[in-house]
């Protein structure tokens, strides 16, 4: 992974929190951020944060 895209994938995922915390629907966030499904999200949240979207969402 390219410098790039590590900072695409973590500008993602704090656009991801930020409207995780405002209540929005995951499977709504994961498709307007361009993730390919509600699980990739899943998989690099989890990798990134150390939480799941809901359990962010959730705390």
């Amino acid at each position: 992974m390219s410098y790039d895209d590590g900072h695409l994938q973590n500008h993602r995922i704090n656009q991801a929190r930020k409207r995780l915390a405002a209540g929005e629907k995951i499977s709504n966030v994961a498709y307007d951020l361009g993730f390919s499904d509600q699980s990739h999200l899943h998989r690099l949240f989890k990798r990134l944060v150390a939480a799941t979207p809901g359990n962010y969402q959730n705390a």
